[in-house]
């Protein structure tokens, strides 16, 4: 009797062994998966998080181009063997030791019942006179002169490429302002070679600047203008010619618009 005691003791205790087994699996496994669930989520938030970071980051960084003035623009890349030296036309409005300081009255050049309007000093002493002549052309000369400094012939119709003629004051060739290779703005030639790139900050106020492409210049602004009320002021780097850069300048303006949007884009 003792010994089937001990049989059926030992069968119970095996019984027990084998439920606790049993019951310590199961919990194993809930656990098991309770953990592989949980990391799947915190791998699930963590991948939200870089993906909302990248993308806050992406919209909130200011864009290059939300302005003209604050753009940065690409200078022009020209191999320096195809650059000139910006000419000078006329040379007694070449000033040696200082800028040149010009201005117009907007209201005048803008008025299209006038053929002509003054060009003065910072003083507001006339110097020359622009104007506008059959042909789509403009004429910059001095005071108490007949003969012009420099002229400036636009495009003569629409299928023609938008583009400035320069000549000086006999009508002899000297170069152009048009359109350069794609990407590179608004270009003024000096017979066919690049001298110079044009740039304009912002259309409504007719504010432009001028940069050689010569190396040795090219970081220097040789010309621009501004608006302040109904006065343009133009001024001009010393030892470059002040009446080229008001006839290429007020021809955009007046005669060739589209290239000051060229010359913004």
């Amino acid at each position: 009797s003792q010994m089937a005691r001990h049989n059926s003791s030992t069968l119970v205790a095996g019984e027990m062994l084998q439920i606790a087994s049993s019951h310590m699996a199961a919990s194993f496994g809930s656990i098991l998966v309770k953990c592989l669930v949980i990391g799947l989520v915190i791998i699930a938030l963590i991948w939200c998080y870089r993906l909302f970071s990248s993308s806050s980051s992406s919209s909130q960084k200011p864009s290059s181009d939300s302005s003209p003035v604050g753009r940065q623009r690409r200078e022009p890349d020209f191999s320096q063997s195809q650059v000139a030296p910006i000419p000078i036309l006329c040379q007694r409005y070449v000033v040696p030791s200082s800028e040149s300081h010009f201005s117009v009255d907007m209201n005048e050049v803008m008025d299209p019942s006038k053929s002509s309007f003054a060009i003065n000093s910072a003083s507001g002493t006339k110097l020359l006179e622009a104007s506008l002549s059959e042909g789509r052309m403009l004429s910059i000369t001095p005071v108490n002169s007949k003969d012009p400094e420099v002229m400036l012939r636009a495009s003569s119709g629409t299928a023609d490429p938008v583009m400035l003629t320069i000549t000086d004051g006999r009508g002899a060739y000297s170069g152009k302002i048009s359109a350069g290779p794609a990407g590179t703005g608004v270009i003024l030639y000096h017979m066919q070679r690049s001298c110079a790139s044009i740039f304009a900050d912002n259309v409504s106020s007719f504010s432009m600047r001028v940069h050689p492409l010569l190396d040795e210049t090219k970081s220097q602004t040789v010309a621009s203008t501004v608006r302040k009320g109904n006065t343009l002021k133009i001024q001009v780097s010393m030892n470059y010619d002040g009446c080229l850069f008001l006839g290429c300048l007020l021809g955009i303006i007046v005669l060739e618009p589209a290239l000051m949007q060229l010359a913004a884009s």
